[in-house]
């Protein structure tokens, strides 16, 4: 009978884990250059890894137009103004206007779609008009108070609109913010 030398494969073994690992974590490496993810995606503002890339960019009014081709109109009296894009192709600004913390997001969309980022059970869906668009005002109660968005669609550009207040919403509120914030367009 032939004597094996474990010694021997115990040293083999271990070199081809080895090189096992490190071809693993090569790969992860290139996969990561791949999708275009690099260290400092995906942190919080604390610097913590969160796993996934923040496509909310700060932006303003200028760079909005100019890469996206939409033009806001700031409500009267609306307070701390912040302009951002989101994934690219979603203009956002965040306000306060009478006490209310509001959103209005635009977005070049085929179609009537959601982009409000709201997820309620909602207790009403409203159909009304904003201008000549058709829009949709729906409400919640959320934390002890009603919060609300209005979306709307504007077939002659392809622009998807929403406001939303986070609370003491209204259908006239939300109706109100949603004209002084966007100007239709008219052909």
């Amino acid at each position: 009978m032939r004597k094996i030398n474990l010694k021997g494969n115990k040293v083999l073994f271990l070199l081809l884990v080895s090189v096992c690992v490190i071809f693993c974590a090569s790969g992860c490496s290139s996969q990561k250059k791949k999708n275009g993810l690099t260290e400092a995606d995906g942190r919080a503002a604390g610097g913590t890894a969160l796993g996934i890339a923040n496509p909310v960019v700060q932006s303003d009014p200028q760079e909005i137009l100019e890469v996206l081709g939409i033009c806001f109109n700031e409500p009267e009296g609306a307070s701390g103004v912040r302009y951002s894009i989101i994934g690219g192709k979603t203009a956002q600004m965040d306000f306060v206007w009478k006490g209310i913390e509001c959103t209005a997001r635009i977005s070049g969309e085929p179609s009537f779609t959601d982009i409000s980022g709201m997820y309620f059970s909602w207790k009403s869906e409203i159909n009304t008009n904003v201008g000549r668009c058709a829009a949709t005002v729906k409400l919640a109660e959320a934390g002890g108070s009603t919060t609300g968005v209005c979306l709307w669609y504007d077939t002659v550009p392809g622009l998807m609109c929403s406001v939303s207040m986070k609370n003491d919403a209204t259908q006239e509120l939300l109706e109100a913010i949603a004209r002084q914030v966007y100007t239709i367009v008219y052909v």
